[in-house]
Protein backbone atom coordinates (compact mmCIF):
# COMPACT_ATOMS: atom_id res chain seq x y z
CA UNK A 1 0.00 0.00 0.00
CA UNK A 2 1.69 3.48 -1.06
CA UNK A 3 1.53 6.02 1.37
CA UNK A 4 -0.93 7.84 -0.48
CA UNK A 5 -3.30 5.04 0.06
CA UNK A 6 -2.73 4.76 3.73
CA UNK A 7 -3.07 9.01 4.17
CA UNK A 8 -7.20 8.05 1.98
CA UNK A 9 -7.81 5.47 4.62
CA UNK A 10 -6.44 7.81 7.76
CA UNK A 11 -8.38 10.54 6.44
CA UNK A 12 -11.54 8.34 4.85
CA UNK A 13 -14.96 10.08 5.65
CA UNK A 14 -15.96 6.78 7.67
CA UNK A 15 -12.88 7.55 10.19
CA UNK A 16 -14.10 11.36 10.05
CA UNK A 17 -17.92 9.71 10.88
CA UNK A 18 -16.59 7.61 13.82
CA UNK A 19 -13.85 10.39 15.38
CA UNK A 20 -16.88 12.82 14.97
CA UNK A 21 -19.40 10.50 16.64
CA UNK A 22 -16.97 10.13 19.71
CA UNK A 23 -16.49 13.82 19.99
CA UNK A 24 -20.28 14.31 20.37
CA UNK A 25 -20.10 11.66 22.75
CA UNK A 26 -17.21 13.08 24.97
CA UNK A 27 -17.77 16.42 24.68
CA UNK A 28 -20.39 16.99 27.49
CA UNK A 29 -17.31 15.25 29.63
CA UNK A 30 -14.72 17.93 28.82
CA UNK A 31 -17.10 20.38 29.54
CA UNK A 32 -18.36 19.00 32.77
CA UNK A 33 -14.43 18.16 33.91
CA UNK A 34 -13.18 21.31 32.69
CA UNK A 35 -15.68 23.85 33.91
CA UNK A 36 -16.23 25.25 30.19
CA UNK A 37 -20.47 25.67 30.55
CA UNK A 38 -19.80 28.30 32.69
CA UNK A 39 -16.66 29.86 30.21
CA UNK A 40 -19.21 29.13 27.10
CA UNK A 41 -22.34 30.88 29.32
CA UNK A 42 -20.01 34.01 29.86
CA UNK A 43 -18.38 34.32 26.58
CA UNK A 44 -22.24 34.38 24.84
CA UNK A 45 -23.09 37.47 27.03
CA UNK A 46 -19.50 39.23 26.24
CA UNK A 47 -20.20 42.65 24.35
CA UNK A 48 -19.00 46.05 23.43
CA UNK A 49 -19.97 49.38 23.48
CA UNK A 50 -20.64 51.46 20.18
CA UNK A 51 -22.34 54.87 20.35
CA UNK A 52 -23.54 53.65 23.64
CA UNK A 53 -25.41 50.70 22.33
CA UNK A 54 -23.93 47.25 23.81
CA UNK A 55 -23.66 44.78 20.98
CA UNK A 56 -23.18 41.34 21.65
CA UNK A 57 -19.14 39.58 20.70
CA UNK A 58 -20.82 36.58 19.23
CA UNK A 59 -23.35 37.98 17.09
CA UNK A 60 -20.94 40.36 15.59
CA UNK A 61 -18.49 37.64 15.30
CA UNK A 62 -20.96 35.47 13.24
CA UNK A 63 -22.20 38.09 11.20
CA UNK A 64 -18.62 38.92 10.13
CA UNK A 65 -17.69 35.26 9.02
CA UNK A 66 -21.26 35.05 7.14
CA UNK A 67 -20.61 38.15 4.82
CA UNK A 68 -16.79 36.67 4.37
CA UNK A 69 -18.34 33.61 3.20
CA UNK A 70 -21.30 35.28 1.43
CA UNK A 71 -19.92 38.48 -0.61
CA UNK A 72 -17.06 36.23 -2.60
CA UNK A 73 -19.58 34.03 -3.29
CA UNK A 74 -22.82 36.22 -4.03
CA UNK A 75 -23.15 34.98 -7.99
CA UNK A 76 -23.38 31.52 -6.87
CA UNK A 77 -26.30 32.28 -4.40
CA UNK A 78 -29.27 30.52 -6.21
CA UNK A 79 -32.83 30.22 -5.12
CA UNK A 80 -32.40 26.97 -3.53
CA UNK A 81 -29.42 28.09 -1.59
CA UNK A 82 -31.08 31.42 -0.58
CA UNK A 83 -34.13 30.08 0.39
CA UNK A 84 -32.73 27.00 2.41
CA UNK A 85 -30.29 29.24 4.65
CA UNK A 86 -33.55 31.48 5.16
CA UNK A 87 -35.66 28.33 6.34
CA UNK A 88 -32.41 27.11 8.54
CA UNK A 89 -32.16 30.68 10.40
CA UNK A 90 -36.15 30.65 10.87
CA UNK A 91 -35.81 26.71 12.07
CA UNK A 92 -33.29 28.53 14.61
CA UNK A 93 -35.85 30.90 15.58
CA UNK A 94 -38.57 28.42 16.28
CA UNK A 95 -35.72 26.74 18.66
CA UNK A 96 -35.62 29.87 20.38
CA UNK A 97 -39.08 30.59 20.95
CA UNK A 98 -40.03 27.25 22.33
CA UNK A 99 -37.65 25.60 24.36
CA UNK A 100 -35.30 26.31 27.36
CA UNK A 101 -37.77 29.62 28.26
CA UNK A 102 -36.92 29.58 32.14
CA UNK A 103 -33.56 29.74 31.05
CA UNK A 104 -34.08 33.15 28.69
CA UNK A 105 -30.93 32.70 26.75
CA UNK A 106 -30.41 34.86 23.92
CA UNK A 107 -31.16 33.93 20.12
CA UNK A 108 -26.95 33.58 19.58
CA UNK A 109 -26.00 31.93 22.82
CA UNK A 110 -23.40 29.26 22.13
CA UNK A 111 -24.65 27.15 24.74
CA UNK A 112 -28.49 27.17 23.26
CA UNK A 113 -26.93 26.72 19.60
CA UNK A 114 -24.46 24.22 20.45
CA UNK A 115 -27.11 21.57 19.48
CA UNK A 116 -27.53 22.68 16.41
CA UNK A 117 -24.41 23.41 15.16
CA UNK A 118 -22.70 19.86 16.22
CA UNK A 119 -25.74 18.23 14.90
CA UNK A 120 -25.60 19.90 11.57
CA UNK A 121 -22.07 19.41 11.30
CA UNK A 122 -23.07 15.19 11.89
CA UNK A 123 -25.31 15.78 9.31
CA UNK A 124 -22.61 17.06 6.51
CA UNK A 125 -20.14 14.32 7.91
CA UNK A 126 -22.60 11.40 7.26
CA UNK A 127 -23.52 12.76 3.96
CA UNK A 128 -19.70 12.60 2.85
CA UNK A 129 -19.60 9.16 4.18
CA UNK A 130 -22.74 8.16 2.52
CA UNK A 131 -22.63 9.73 -0.97
CA UNK A 132 -20.02 7.87 -2.42
CA UNK A 133 -22.90 4.18 -1.69
CA UNK A 134 -25.18 5.86 -4.06
CA UNK A 135 -28.11 5.81 -1.71
CA UNK A 136 -31.57 6.92 -2.75
CA UNK A 137 -32.42 10.33 -0.98
CA UNK A 138 -34.59 8.31 1.62
CA UNK A 139 -32.69 5.96 2.86
CA UNK A 140 -29.87 9.01 3.06
CA UNK A 141 -31.48 10.85 5.09
CA UNK A 142 -33.23 8.34 7.14
CA UNK A 143 -30.02 6.85 8.12
CA UNK A 144 -28.70 10.67 9.34
CA UNK A 145 -31.50 11.33 10.97
CA UNK A 146 -32.07 8.42 13.17
CA UNK A 147 -28.04 7.96 13.47
CA UNK A 148 -28.30 11.16 15.14
CA UNK A 149 -31.24 10.08 17.19
CA UNK A 150 -28.92 7.16 18.90
CA UNK A 151 -26.31 9.00 19.38
CA UNK A 152 -27.67 11.95 21.24
CA UNK A 153 -29.87 9.16 23.31
CA UNK A 154 -26.26 7.60 24.03
CA UNK A 155 -24.81 11.10 25.03
CA UNK A 156 -27.89 11.81 27.34
CA UNK A 157 -27.73 8.25 28.72
CA UNK A 158 -24.35 8.67 29.78
CA UNK A 159 -24.67 12.15 31.40
CA UNK A 160 -27.20 10.45 33.80
CA UNK A 161 -24.80 9.17 35.89
CA UNK A 162 -22.76 12.02 35.84
CA UNK A 163 -22.69 14.39 38.68
CA UNK A 164 -24.76 17.51 37.96
CA UNK A 165 -25.94 16.44 35.12
CA UNK A 166 -29.31 14.38 33.67
CA UNK A 167 -30.56 13.11 31.02
CA UNK A 168 -32.49 15.42 29.03
CA UNK A 169 -35.11 14.88 26.55
CA UNK A 170 -35.32 18.31 25.19
CA UNK A 171 -31.63 18.20 24.22
CA UNK A 172 -32.36 15.04 22.14
CA UNK A 173 -34.99 16.91 20.38
CA UNK A 174 -32.78 19.76 19.87
CA UNK A 175 -30.04 17.43 18.12
CA UNK A 176 -32.40 15.69 16.13
CA UNK A 177 -33.67 19.22 15.07
CA UNK A 178 -29.84 19.88 14.03
CA UNK A 179 -29.91 17.21 12.41
CA UNK A 180 -32.25 18.05 9.72
CA UNK A 181 -31.04 21.27 9.70
CA UNK A 182 -28.00 19.85 8.32
CA UNK A 183 -29.94 17.55 5.86
CA UNK A 184 -31.50 20.84 4.47
CA UNK A 185 -28.07 22.49 4.14
CA UNK A 186 -27.20 19.44 2.35
CA UNK A 187 -29.61 19.03 -0.14
CA UNK A 188 -30.68 22.52 -0.63
CA UNK A 189 -27.46 24.43 -0.10
CA UNK A 190 -24.07 22.12 -1.10
CA UNK A 191 -26.20 20.05 -4.00
CA UNK A 192 -28.22 23.25 -4.66
CA UNK A 193 -31.50 21.71 -4.34
CA UNK A 194 -30.97 18.75 -7.13
CA UNK A 195 -33.40 16.34 -5.28
CA UNK A 196 -36.29 18.90 -6.63
CA UNK A 197 -35.67 17.76 -9.89
CA UNK A 198 -37.20 14.41 -9.03
CA UNK A 199 -39.33 14.82 -6.19
CA UNK A 200 -41.61 18.17 -6.35
CA UNK A 201 -44.19 17.60 -3.90
CA UNK A 202 -44.63 16.85 -0.15
CA UNK A 203 -48.11 15.48 -1.01
CA UNK A 204 -48.60 11.70 -1.98
CA UNK A 205 -51.55 9.94 -3.39
CA UNK A 206 -50.24 6.36 -0.95
CA UNK A 207 -49.49 6.25 2.45
CA UNK A 208 -46.45 4.74 1.50
CA UNK A 209 -45.10 7.16 -0.79
CA UNK A 210 -44.56 9.13 1.94
CA UNK A 211 -41.53 7.31 2.79
CA UNK A 212 -40.39 6.62 -0.69
CA UNK A 213 -40.62 10.61 -1.20
CA UNK A 214 -37.49 12.24 0.03
CA UNK A 215 -39.15 15.75 0.48
CA UNK A 216 -42.28 14.05 2.10
CA UNK A 217 -39.75 11.99 4.45
CA UNK A 218 -38.12 15.05 5.35
CA UNK A 219 -40.99 17.08 5.93
CA UNK A 220 -42.22 14.48 8.42
CA UNK A 221 -38.86 14.10 10.30
CA UNK A 222 -38.79 17.88 10.52
CA UNK A 223 -42.00 18.07 11.49
CA UNK A 224 -41.59 15.51 14.27
CA UNK A 225 -37.90 17.43 15.16
CA UNK A 226 -40.25 20.56 15.96
CA UNK A 227 -43.07 19.04 17.56
CA UNK A 228 -40.59 16.83 20.01
CA UNK A 229 -38.12 20.16 20.74
CA UNK A 230 -41.88 22.06 21.58
CA UNK A 231 -43.28 19.27 23.44
CA UNK A 232 -40.18 18.25 25.19
CA UNK A 233 -39.73 22.16 26.51
CA UNK A 234 -43.22 22.59 28.13
CA UNK A 235 -42.31 18.49 29.95
CA UNK A 236 -39.10 18.23 31.10
CA UNK A 237 -39.30 16.05 33.69
CA UNK A 238 -37.68 12.82 33.23
CA UNK A 239 -40.73 11.07 34.36
CA UNK A 240 -42.45 12.24 31.49
CA UNK A 241 -40.56 11.20 28.80
CA UNK A 242 -43.14 8.67 27.40
CA UNK A 243 -45.76 11.46 27.64
CA UNK A 244 -43.74 14.21 25.88
CA UNK A 245 -42.49 11.34 23.08
CA UNK A 246 -46.23 9.89 22.72
CA UNK A 247 -47.83 13.89 22.33
CA UNK A 248 -44.62 14.61 19.86
CA UNK A 249 -45.57 11.39 17.78
CA UNK A 250 -49.34 12.00 17.80
CA UNK A 251 -48.67 15.35 16.70
CA UNK A 252 -46.97 14.38 13.93
CA UNK A 253 -49.41 11.27 12.78
CA UNK A 254 -52.10 13.62 12.64
CA UNK A 255 -50.63 16.60 10.58
CA UNK A 256 -49.66 13.97 8.48
CA UNK A 257 -53.45 12.76 8.05
CA UNK A 258 -54.74 16.16 7.65
CA UNK A 259 -52.01 16.83 4.48
CA UNK A 260 -52.64 13.25 3.11
CA UNK A 261 -56.76 13.94 3.17
CA UNK A 262 -55.76 17.30 0.96
CA UNK A 263 -54.80 14.91 -1.89
CA UNK A 264 -58.66 14.07 -1.99
CA UNK A 265 -60.76 16.64 -3.53
CA UNK A 266 -63.50 16.77 -0.78
CA UNK A 267 -61.10 16.36 2.23
CA UNK A 268 -59.56 19.40 0.45
CA UNK A 269 -62.55 21.34 1.21
CA UNK A 270 -63.37 20.07 4.16
CA UNK A 271 -60.01 20.53 6.11
CA UNK A 272 -60.23 24.12 4.60
CA UNK A 273 -63.90 24.91 5.99
CA UNK A 274 -63.02 23.36 9.38
CA UNK A 275 -59.70 25.49 9.47
CA UNK A 276 -62.04 28.10 8.61
CA UNK A 277 -63.99 27.67 11.35
CA UNK A 278 -61.77 27.01 14.05
CA UNK A 279 -59.55 29.99 13.25
CA UNK A 280 -62.91 31.96 13.25
CA UNK A 281 -64.14 30.42 16.48
CA UNK A 282 -60.75 30.72 18.09
CA UNK A 283 -60.78 34.64 17.49
CA UNK A 284 -64.39 35.32 18.14
CA UNK A 285 -63.50 33.19 21.77
CA UNK A 286 -60.73 35.33 22.76
CA UNK A 287 -62.26 38.77 21.34
CA UNK A 288 -65.28 37.92 22.94
CA UNK A 289 -63.87 37.22 26.31
CA UNK A 290 -61.40 39.68 26.15
CA UNK A 291 -62.08 41.28 29.74
CA UNK A 292 -62.87 37.49 31.51
CA UNK A 293 -60.12 36.11 33.23
CA UNK A 294 -59.44 32.84 33.98
CA UNK A 295 -62.29 29.44 34.77
CA UNK A 296 -61.50 26.23 36.26
CA UNK A 297 -62.69 23.36 34.27
CA UNK A 298 -61.18 20.19 36.19
CA UNK A 299 -57.84 19.26 37.36
CA UNK A 300 -55.99 18.73 33.54
CA UNK A 301 -58.05 21.81 31.58
CA UNK A 302 -58.35 25.63 32.73
CA UNK A 303 -60.35 28.40 30.44
CA UNK A 304 -58.86 31.92 29.68
CA UNK A 305 -60.38 34.24 27.60
CA UNK A 306 -62.75 31.43 26.64
CA UNK A 307 -59.72 28.91 25.10
CA UNK A 308 -59.09 25.73 26.79
CA UNK A 309 -55.42 24.79 28.15
CA UNK A 310 -55.10 21.44 29.00
CA UNK A 311 -52.83 19.34 30.73
CA UNK A 312 -49.47 21.83 29.88
CA UNK A 313 -48.77 24.51 32.85
CA UNK A 314 -49.04 27.99 31.63
CA UNK A 315 -47.91 31.20 32.43
CA UNK A 316 -51.02 34.08 32.41
CA UNK A 317 -51.01 37.56 32.47
CA UNK A 318 -53.00 40.09 33.43
CA UNK A 319 -53.05 41.77 29.85
CA UNK A 320 -54.90 38.95 28.30
CA UNK A 321 -51.96 37.17 26.74
CA UNK A 322 -50.81 33.61 27.90
CA UNK A 323 -48.20 31.04 27.02
CA UNK A 324 -46.77 27.41 27.61
CA UNK A 325 -43.93 27.20 30.04
CA UNK A 326 -42.69 24.10 31.64
CA UNK A 327 -45.01 21.52 33.98
CA UNK A 328 -42.45 22.04 37.01
CA UNK A 329 -43.06 21.76 40.89
CA UNK A 330 -39.98 23.06 41.63
CA UNK A 331 -38.31 26.97 40.68
CA UNK A 332 -34.91 28.52 41.17
CA UNK A 333 -33.35 31.32 41.48
CA UNK A 334 -32.56 31.20 38.05
CA UNK A 335 -36.89 30.57 36.95
CA UNK A 336 -37.49 33.56 39.35
CA UNK A 337 -35.09 35.55 37.79
CA UNK A 338 -36.53 35.38 34.41
CA UNK A 339 -40.22 35.22 35.16
CA UNK A 340 -39.54 38.61 37.11
CA UNK A 341 -37.84 40.15 33.60
CA UNK A 342 -41.96 39.94 32.58
CA UNK A 343 -41.88 43.11 36.25
CA UNK A 344 -45.04 41.74 37.27
CA UNK A 345 -46.23 43.77 40.58
CA UNK A 346 -47.63 40.21 42.07
CA UNK A 347 -46.76 36.80 40.87
CA UNK A 348 -48.63 33.39 41.74
CA UNK A 349 -48.11 30.35 41.50
CA UNK A 350 -50.96 27.37 41.69
CA UNK A 351 -49.75 24.26 43.66
CA UNK A 352 -51.46 22.05 40.82
CA UNK A 353 -53.73 18.90 41.85
CA UNK A 354 -50.93 17.09 44.17
CA UNK A 355 -50.42 20.61 46.30
CA UNK A 356 -46.78 20.44 45.37
CA UNK A 357 -46.42 23.51 43.18
CA UNK A 358 -44.08 26.33 43.92
CA UNK A 359 -40.99 24.42 45.81
CA UNK A 360 -38.01 26.67 45.88
CA UNK A 361 -40.26 29.36 47.09
CA UNK A 362 -40.52 27.36 50.97
CA UNK A 363 -40.31 30.70 52.66
CA UNK A 364 -43.27 32.34 51.02
CA UNK A 365 -45.29 28.67 51.38
CA UNK A 366 -44.80 28.87 55.24
CA UNK A 367 -46.81 31.52 55.74
CA UNK A 368 -49.92 33.87 54.85
CA UNK A 369 -48.38 37.15 55.42
CA UNK A 370 -47.53 38.44 52.02
CA UNK A 371 -44.15 38.18 50.93
CA UNK A 372 -42.20 40.33 48.91
CA UNK A 373 -39.00 39.72 46.43
CA UNK A 374 -36.71 42.50 45.59
CA UNK A 375 -37.17 42.76 41.54
CA UNK A 376 -34.40 44.49 40.00
CA UNK A 377 -35.61 44.97 36.30
CA UNK A 378 -38.23 47.60 38.42
CA UNK A 379 -36.58 48.79 41.13
CA UNK A 380 -39.25 47.59 43.75
CA UNK A 381 -40.27 44.73 45.22
CA UNK A 382 -42.93 42.16 43.85
CA UNK A 383 -45.89 40.19 45.98
CA UNK A 384 -45.26 36.39 45.76
CA UNK A 385 -48.03 33.92 46.49
CA UNK A 386 -48.70 30.35 46.32
CA UNK A 387 -51.42 28.82 46.07
CA UNK A 388 -54.51 26.06 45.91
CA UNK A 389 -55.43 25.95 42.17
CA UNK A 390 -58.96 27.59 42.63
CA UNK A 391 -57.80 29.84 44.96
CA UNK A 392 -54.88 31.18 42.38
CA UNK A 393 -57.60 31.51 39.81
CA UNK A 394 -60.16 33.45 42.01
CA UNK A 395 -57.02 35.56 42.96
CA UNK A 396 -55.91 36.07 39.69
CA UNK A 397 -59.83 37.30 38.46
CA UNK A 398 -60.36 39.60 41.34
CA UNK A 399 -56.40 41.43 40.75
CA UNK A 400 -56.62 41.16 36.76
CA UNK A 401 -60.63 42.80 37.68
CA UNK A 402 -58.57 45.73 39.45
CA UNK A 403 -56.38 46.46 36.70
CA UNK A 404 -53.02 44.74 38.51
CA UNK A 405 -50.14 43.47 36.89
CA UNK A 406 -50.09 40.29 37.68
CA UNK A 407 -48.70 36.87 36.78
CA UNK A 408 -50.15 33.59 37.29
CA UNK A 409 -47.96 30.31 36.82
CA UNK A 410 -50.53 28.05 36.87
CA UNK A 411 -49.47 24.63 37.23
CA UNK A 412 -51.77 21.36 36.02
Amino acid sequence: MTKNNKNTKVFSPAVNIILFDMLLIITPFLMVTNYLQTSIRELSHLSFSLFDINIPIILSVVIVLGLIGLIPNLGKLSASRTISLAYIIIMVFIGHNVSDYYLDLSFFDLQQNWHYIAYGLFAFVMYRALKHKNLPYNKLITIIFFKALIISAIDEGFQYFISNRIFDLCDIAKDSFGSVMGIIFVLFFIENGRILDNFKNIRNKKIGDYFRNPISLLFIYMIFAIALVSVSSFLTDTALIFEAVSISLAITIVLLILIHLTTIKIGKYAISVISALVIISVIYSAVSNSDSGAEYSGENTILYRGLPIIYFDVMLYSDGWFRLVDKKDYFNSVDLQTILKKEPDILIFSKGKNNIGGQGLEAIKSTRVPQFIYNPNTGRGTQLAILENKKAIEEFNRLKKNNKNVILIYHH
